[in-house]
């Protein structure tokens, strides 16, 4: 069972890494929130849609949908930072 988790928990943050890095070396902040639009909108139809009341508990303070909220707020925050950061030091270097 752990097994299951550690794969799709891997295949989470080399989405999130391999965005992150295509919008970096293109310098396409659309794109960065483009593909978190694209990853939040299924996930948030999921989480409305099917029955979360039971896994309500496991999210305290927030349901379902508010902490898939938190998270990917959380997320596009830190991909901002990490872009914003490279983006800068790029312009430093002279590479842009």
């Amino acid at each position: 069972m752990k097994k299951k988790w550690a794969v799709r928990l891997g295949m989470l943050l080399a989405w999130a890494a391999l965005l992150c890095w295509l919008t970096v070396r293109t310098g396409d902040v659309p794109a960065l929130l483009g593909g978190n639009l694209v990853s939040f909108l299924p996930s948030y139809w999921f989480t409305v849609h099917c029955e979360m009341e039971k896994w309500s508990w496991r999210f305290k303070p927030f349901a379902a949908p508010g902490f898939l909220k938190v998270v990917s707020i959380a997320v596009l925050l830190g991909q901002g930072v990490l872009l914003w950061f490279f983006i800068v030091r790029k312009r430093r270097l002279g590479l842009v």
